[in-house]
């Protein structure tokens, strides 16, 4: 009876704690001069002001502190779950209706919030405005709607890049622009309960994929659905990428009931968004015809491969977009940044031919380094189809899944969340290692989009050190004593 009593006790503190978090997130990244969020004029419902009588630069600075301080009580709330969850006493951890109510109160508050961390979502509504008005995706840029409030919030950098979208993703946006009248926020509405609705379909379809090959569900719920990263990218942020992962866990659920033909065309409806769900229809075809001869197969494999290509050759004809979309995905990113581990191999190798005097040859050297990078992921790729079992399926496919999004041409934080919810099926049996890769990439990606050093210390200097002093003390303090000692008493 303590038992329970004290597991109930940790999940309320994680439970409010984690809201607190979600809270702060949402009321820093709202303030009017945040980074955080777009909110030039028309961009989202409503701006904050943390004190009208301080300047921009002031008002700037605590909206990042609350920011930082509500993800690293959200980081140290999940922490302190997935340690409850791993306690194997009889009524020591919660249920998994305890973790659906905990995932409700975390994503509360971030319903509330313009999209986070990114501009996507605005691409993603200036693509559908285009297609609205005959302009294809795949033939012009948002630049092509010369103004107009979906041009306006788009970023500078993607408003002359072709949409590298399916189509029938940029048709259902479409149907989101005309639906609401061409109005912004509404489309943008639209957008955010399209992410929780795919969120919802995570947090049903993980912990049965993950009891469905013999792992534990709660485990596989606390590491995938309650991961900060995943709520603050996929469903704060809006980015599609939650509609393909969700499509393939669908898909991998309905093979694992014994439907892999249904399974295949969720897996290339998830491609529809976006092109790298379609390695989960080898994934399928592979293991649907476990126990046959290896030349069975792989005829079995590839018949998995041409049904999946069928229905994006189908939705591709039947939306009249034509096939503009497979060169804009697979063509590597304009984003060169030292963050992407093979951009930076490609700048390094770089620098060190132009100190010796043979030339820089940056743009040769950045695309030898990425298509190193694209080939070692393919052959980490083949490795999992071949060495996986049918327990470990569904977590190899999120290995390769994640070799693919760190090892390609431009790596983001939301790219990682394909990899991290499925390799947690089979959290109940991670090794280590593994814990620590999937705590340290949501960790990192949490952080990943931190402001310039103008923004991040912008202000005056008094309350610039007082801030951030109290920020990391109490961060120290908070992780020591609120999140790791209490795990260890326990």
């Amino acid at each position: 009876m303590v038992t329970v009593q004290l597991a109930r006790h940790h999940v309320r503190r994680s439970l409010l704690v984690g809201t607190v978090g979600s809270a702060c997130i949402t009321i820093g990244s709202s303030q009017s001069f945040s980074p955080f969020a777009e909110h030039s004029s028309g961009a989202w419902f409503f701006q904050l002001s943390l004190g009208h009588r301080l300047g921009a630069d002031d008002r700037r600075f605590l909206g990042v502190l609350l920011v930082y301080a509500g993800v690293i009580l959200l980081l140290g709330s999940w922490y302190a779950l997935l340690r409850r969850c791993r306690d194997g006493r009889p009524g020591g951890r919660p249920q998994l209706g305890e973790l659906a109510i905990t995932l409700a109160a975390w994503a509360g508050p971030l319903l509330l919030v313009a999209p986070l961390f990114s501009h996507d979502a605005y691409s993603y509504a200036a693509q559908g405005a285009m297609l609205s008005k005959g302009i294809s995706p795949y033939r012009y840029g948002a630049a092509a709607l010369h103004g107009g409030p979906f041009l306006s919030h788009v970023d500078p950098i993607w408003r002359n890049t072709i949409a590298p979208y399916g189509p029938g993703w940029e048709r259902v946006v479409e149907g989101f622009v005309l639906v609401t009248g061409h109005g912004l926020l509404g489309t943008l509405v639209l957008l955010r309960a399209t992410s929780l609705l795919c969120l919802a379909v995570l947090a049903w379809g993980i912990p049965t994929l993950a009891k469905s090959i013999g792992h534990d569900p709660v485990q596989a719920f606390s590491w995938a659905v309650l991961n900060p990263l995943v709520l603050l990218t996929l469903l704060g942020g809006m980015h599609n990428d939650v509609v393909m992962i969700a499509l393939v866990v669908t898909g991998l659920v309905a093979s694992q009931r014994g439907h892999p033909l249904l399974g295949t065309i969720a897996c290339a409806l998830g491609a529809e968004v976006k092109l790298p769900a379609l390695l989960a229809v080898v994934f399928i075809g592979w293991w649907s015809s476990e126990g046959r001869r290896p030349v069975e197969r792989g005829i079995r494999t590839a018949t998995c491969v041409v049904i999946g290509a069928l229905v994006l050759i189908l939705l591709s004809f039947a939306s009249g977009l034509g096939w503009g979309w497979i060169h804009a995905a697979v063509t590597p990113g304009k984003v060169i940044s030292w963050l992407d581990p093979l951009t930076a191999v490609g700048l390094v190798l770089s620098h060190m031919t132009h100190a010796v005097g043979l030339g820089a040859h940056r743009a040769a050297w950045t695309a030898a380094a990425r298509a190193a990078g694209l080939i070692a992921a393919a052959a980490i790729a083949i490795v999992m189809l071949f060495r996986s079992d049918r327990r470990y399926w569904p977590e190899d496919l999120g290995v390769s899944f994640l070799a693919l999004a760190i090892l390609g041409p431009v790596v983001w934080p939301w790219y990682e969340t394909w990899g991290i919810l499925l390799m947690s099926t089979a959290a109940g049996r991670f090794q280590c290692w593994k814990r620590a890769l999937i705590i340290g990439l949501s960790a990192l990606g949490c952080v990943a989009d931190f402001p310039s050093a103008k923004i991040a210390f912008g202000g005056s200097p008094v309350l610039v050190a007082t801030g951030w002093a109290v920020l990391v003390i109490g961060a120290a303090g908070y992780l020591c004593f609120g999140v790791a000692r209490p795990a260890l008493r326990s």
